[in-house]
């Protein structure tokens, strides 16, 4: 009871990545990815591994960010869209099933991304700097800004919603809590508070503060945000 990874009954205590995995009592599995020269890796205290089709991403992109929904990790490094699929242990293309991916007017991708109140959100997109977009909630794979029936849970995005535009280039995404979404910019900061299909707004916190790129931020446990 006093070291970590030791296997108890209906948990696994870790100090770190696991070299095994319980598989009983319905345990959940604890997989650590990493990217390293353009390829995602699994690894464990035993070392790392390729993953399928893990060769990904360019070894130019200077950065590459993911955020976790549901059982799969989503990339974003301004070039392309994939995933990780948890259940195959590969990583692949991602195919929304409804609506498309954000896409600037130069064919570029989205280079920030998190999961905030179920939904993934990217940002960071070179030529429309000042835009966000959010899938729909709990269904990372649905894309769709107008579906046939408007819902408070369905995709969104900036340019396409009654909240418009971050008045900045956003450079950071803190998802500060469920109903609180921090856009860190050049030189202002920006929250989303509430969701923005269910009487969501945008406040700006400062005009004359801005936030470092990428995630230059943390929040400690009494839900103090530092950031650079």
């Amino acid at each position: 009871t006093t070291k970590a990874n030791t296997v108890h009954d209906g948990a696994s205590v870790n100090g770190a990545i696991p070299a095994v995995v319980p598989t009983s009592g319905g345990a959940r599995q604890v997989r650590g990815i990493l990217v390293s020269n353009g390829e995602v890796r699994r690894y464990s205290t035993t070392g790392s591994v390729a993953v399928t089709g893990g060769q990904a991403f360019a070894n130019t992109v200077p950065c590459v960010f993911s955020a976790q929904n549901g059982l799969n990790l989503f990339f974003a490094d301004g070039t392309t869209y994939k995933y990780y699929q948890s259940s195959t242990d590969s990583v692949i293309a991602f195919t929304p099933t409804s609506g498309v991916l954000p896409v600037d007017t130069q064919a570029q991708k989205a280079r920030l991304i998190c999961t905030w109140n179920g939904r993934l959100v990217y940002s960071g997109l070179l030529n429309d700097p000042a835009n966000w977009f959010m899938s729909k909630q709990n269904d990372p794979f649905n894309w769709n800004y107008s579906p046939a029936t408007t819902t408070v849970q369905q995709a969104v995005a900036g340019n396409v919603s009654r909240l418009g535009l971050v008045g900045d280039y956003v450079t950071s995404l803190v998802p500060y809590a469920d109903d609180t979404l921090i856009f860190g910019c050049v030189h202002s900061l920006w929250m989303c508070q509430g969701d923005p299909m269910n009487g969501g707004s945008i406040i700006r916190i400062s005009g004359e503060l801005g936030m470092a790129w990428g995630r230059a931020w943390c929040i400690d446990p009494y839900n103090q945000l530092y950031f650079f």
